[in-house]
């Protein structure tokens, strides 16, 4: 199923216990990922509102603005 993403394609995790876990997955195919520290995505998780969406947009806001780690 990974094999369908595009070749640029980044994927962001959220830095938990069981990231590394599957951080390897993308990375084995070569692509490119980054961690999210939850500390900067705290504002979602505390959110009643949370949704998956919101979280996704957050991630990519943090993406897009250099603020996560390689």
């Amino acid at each position: 199923m990974i094999e369908r993403f595009d070749d640029h394609m980044i994927f962001v995790i959220e830095a938990t216990i069981r990231s590394m876990f599957i951080y390897r997955i993308p990375t084995v195919k070569g692509f490119e990922v980054k961690i999210a520290d939850p500390k900067a995505l705290v504002a979602i998780t505390r959110s009643k509102n949370k949704t998956e969406l919101k979280a996704n947009r957050c991630a990519f806001s943090l993406l897009q603005g250099g603020e996560l780690a390689p």
